[in-house]
């Protein structure tokens, strides 16, 4: 079977033609034939009127050759049949190599007085014959007079009238394939202009194996995913907007609270702290939201430079001690010696969500361990927390925009769900990999892999 469009496109319009010819010479056959034939025929019947009329002013004697030059004259054959056969022939054909003789039982039925007339043609031109009882002298014989011509107008003719045939049959037969093979196309325009409207559960309903099969089955693939990314969209601003309403009431409720005159000094000082605790926290969800854009538009500054990685994450975890110490946890950290060439300002906001993560979800006096192990030209790092873990059908979607395993969203938790997916952003900046695995009351561990190089 063929498969490809550009071949059946070409098969189809080259039988398309090919048949439009055959059509068109059956057309021209049958346009032609009968009207040439009459028309030779009836030159033929003039001309042996004729000869009839003058055989009259002719001696017996003279006959003969009264036939020889009017068929030499004329580029006519002339043909005696008497009972028993041929007996004279006067003339000679141009373009016919063999002439038509006549039958025995031909020559009967001409004799009977029934009228005899042929006609045939080939490459070289047309052939008329016709025969009729003639009596000369004494003898009633047969005359058989045979035409052949080659006529160049009559054939320019014709072939503008096939090429004419061929250009209208072509045209109709075109027009009924090429609507095979526009439906389609129509149908992909059609559920383009729903897609277009936002109805992204079109589908098309087009099973060919060619170039328009694929490009239907691309478009219900691209009209599923889009589907999938309004999804996506929807969520996001529905979590945008939870994520924005709910400190924007608590500074609302606060502050109404601060315009009352029963509040005590010590009550006013509670609300501004957490007037200032969730303004806090709208800057950070704002700064998030800037930074995610940015790595999104591909066009945030990317500046690799060479420097030590070990180093880095120490100095981290050193800039985080005040929240793991407030929950007494121990650090393990084996950290050889490790250059890489990569964006270090990227990389630490990085190790910054990954780490400050383990400490939200570390139990008091609990351990993270942190490790770098390179191998050939890739550097992995660890980061693994004894803590609450995560359950597992939820790990396919940690790295999406706000999600949160705890799908209550308690307050107790700080957080908006966008750290894990700045840090997966920056790590593909990096054509690197993050990956996590977790188990319920056992912990989490994430590994980034990280090429030493940045080509």
């Amino acid at each position: 079977m063929i498969k490809s469009l550009y071949a059946r496109t070409v098969i189809t319009f080259t039988i398309v033609v090919m048949i439009s010819v055959l059509v068109a010479y059956g057309i021209n056959y049958w346009i032609f034939k009968k009207s040439v034939e009459e028309q030779y025929l009836e030159d033929l019947t003039t001309f042996s009127e004729g000869i009839v009329k003058l055989k009259h002013t002719q001696e017996p004697e003279e006959v003969e050759t009264f036939l020889e030059t009017m068929a030499s004259l004329n580029n006519y054959q002339i043909d005696l049949y008497s009972e028993k056969g041929h007996l004279k022939q006067f003339g000679k054909l141009l373009l016919w190599e063999t002439p038509k003789k006549l039958s025995e039982d031909e020559i009967l039925s001409v004799f009977s007085g029934k009228s005899y007339r042929y006609y045939e043609t080939n490459l070289k031109g047309c052939h008329a014959v016709i025969a009729f009882p003639i009596t000369i002298g004494e003898q009633t014989l047969v005359m058989s007079i045979q035409l052949d011509t080659e006529d160049e107008q009559l054939s320019t003719y014709q072939i503008y009238v096939i090429l004419a045939s061929v250009l209208i049959i072509g045209c109709m037969l075109i027009a009924v394939v090429s609507h095979y093979l526009v439906n389609p196309l129509q149908k992909i325009t059609g559920a383009t202009k729903l897609l277009a409207e936002g109805k992204y559960d079109v589908h098309l309903d087009i099973k060919r194996k060619d170039e328009i099969g694929t490009l239907a089955r691309s478009f219900d693939d691209m009209a599923v995913e889009m589907g999938k990314i309004e999804k996506m969209r929807q969520e996001f601003v529905s979590n945008v907007s939870h994520e924005i309403q709910s400190p924007l009431t608590s500074i609302k409720g606060f502050s109404k609270l601060l315009l009352e005159d029963n509040m005590s000094e010590e009550e006013k000082k509670k609300c501004l702290e957490f007037i200032y605790s969730e303004s806090n926290r709208l800057s950070k969800l704002g700064d998030n939201l800037l930074k995610l854009a940015s790595l999104d538009s591909e066009k945030h500054p990317f500046e690799p430079t060479s420097y030590s990685l070990d180093e880095q994450l120490r100095r981290i975890v050193i800039m985080l001690e005040p929240q793991w110490s407030e929950k007494q946890i121990l650090f393990n950290l084996d950290l050889p010696k490790t250059t890489i060439e990569a964006d270090g300002d990227l990389l630490a906001q990085v190790w910054i969500n990954l780490i400050t993560n383990a400490i939200k979800f570390s139990p008091s006096k609990g351990k993270i361990s942190i490790l770098i192990k390179q191998e050939n030209e890739v550097v992995n790092v660890f980061v693994r927390d004894n803590g609450i873990g995560i359950p597992e059908d939820h790990l396919p979607y940690i790295f999406q925009r706000f999600y949160k395993a705890d799908h209550s969203r308690d307050r107790k938790q700080k957080g908006n769900g966008l750290g894990l997916s700045i840090a997966k952003k920056i790590v593909e900046l990096h054509k690197g990999e993050i990956s996590i695995a977790s188990k319920v009351g056992e912990g989490t561990t994430f590994e980034v892999s990280i090429p030493v190089t940045q080509e």
